[in-house]
């Protein structure tokens, strides 16, 4: 049994924490407001197609009084992210891996190992003032790449809209295959989930981001639909398709092939699920977008490698300007 520390317990960090406590670790998770007080109620419930599953883990809305553990897990969003960052090290006991699952470009991409093959462009607001990188380092970062179907129905309760866990993709930011990175993929695989190890994490952060943050994500967040959207419009289709070559030619610009098929296999045309991508969600719910970590971040990185990106660019106005109308959103 491990002691676990899941950092928002919303549709990925409750999902998580429901499936870790099932599986016999030593949960507490960190939320708060109603959240908080729904799990400390009844618990954390996990409806899943095939089941409902619950868990009763420790509740802390500060990470002060939650103490180390063995392993702390970050499900929050991006924007969210840099306010965490005095708190982080009070989790964390000599050698605690903390494990990012977060969508977009994360805080962390140029550190380590990482070759640039271009300047990096202006992305501060990810870790302002560096805080992230003082508190942590890189020594301790695990990044993820999440598929998984989730969405917070209401305080406390998560939907899963797959019949399986989903899938986990785990890399050490320098790409060994480390012993913790190890045991890492077998404590989410002992929940459920595929956790298999990246040997280069940041490549797959760019086909995430580009597979499915832009080429549907951001259509689905404009027209409020679901995935299901580009299977019956040939011209969205199309678009998703223009916005997938865009991306494929920027994660190319810094140095990442991606393994995707605009025409094959990753057509958006064979998109049949009625999931909303999580942006689409949080602007149906009136939360806060995560235009900046995921979007803005994806077009200056294009510009700073020098790649056109019409298709993509043209969209960004319209749902920034949307956002902004919604009061979701501020530049």
């Amino acid at each position: 049994m491990k002691k676990v520390c899941v950092v928002g317990a919303g549709a990925v960090g409750g999902n998580l924490a429901v499936r870790l406590a099932n599986a016999g670790n030593d949960v507490t998770v960190i939320a708060r407001g109603a959240n908080a007080a729904a799990i400390r109620e009844r618990g954390l419930i996990l409806r899943t197609p095939g089941a409902t599953l619950t868990a009763r883990p420790r509740v802390c809305t500060d990470m002060a009084e939650a103490g180390a553990h063995d392993v702390v897990f970050v499900a929050v969003k991006g924007h969210s992210i840099p306010e965490l960052a005095s708190g982080l090290p009070a989790l964390c006991a000599a050698h605690t891996p903390v494990v990012f699952l977060i969508n977009g470009i994360p805080w962390w991409y140029p550190l380590g190992n990482a070759h640039l093959p271009h300047p990096w462009p202006d992305l501060g607001y990810l870790d302002p003032g560096r805080a992230l990188e003082r508190s942590l380092g890189i020594e301790r970062v695990i990044g993820t790449v999440v598929y998984a179907g989730n969405a917070l129905l209401e305080p406390g309760v998560v939907l899963s809209t797959a019949p399986t866990a989903g899938t986990i993709s785990i890399g050490e930011p320098d790409g060994s295959k480390s012993e913790r990175i190890t045991a890492l993929s077998q404590m989410l695989e002992g929940a459920g989930y595929k956790a298999p190890i990246a040997a280069d994490i940041r490549e797959a952060v760019w086909t995430k981001l580009v597979g499915s943050n832009l080429a549907s994500m951001l259509v689905c967040t404009l027209l409020d639909k679901p995935l299901a959207v580009f299977s019956q419009n040939p011209e969205l289709a199309s678009l998703s398709r223009n916005i997938l070559r865009e991306g494929m030619a920027v994660a190319k610009a810094w140095g990442k092939t991606l393994p995707l098929e605009p025409e094959g296999a990753h057509d958006p045309a064979k998109l049949t699920n009625n999931h909303k991508p999580s942006m689409a969600q949080d602007f149906e719910k009136g939360r806060k977008l995560e235009i900046d970590p995921i979007l803005t971040a994806f077009q200056r990185l294009a510009r700073a490698a020098g790649v056109p990106t019409p298709h993509f660019d043209a969209l960004l106005v319209l749902l920034v300007q949307r956002a902004m109308d919604a009061g979701l959103y501020r530049r």
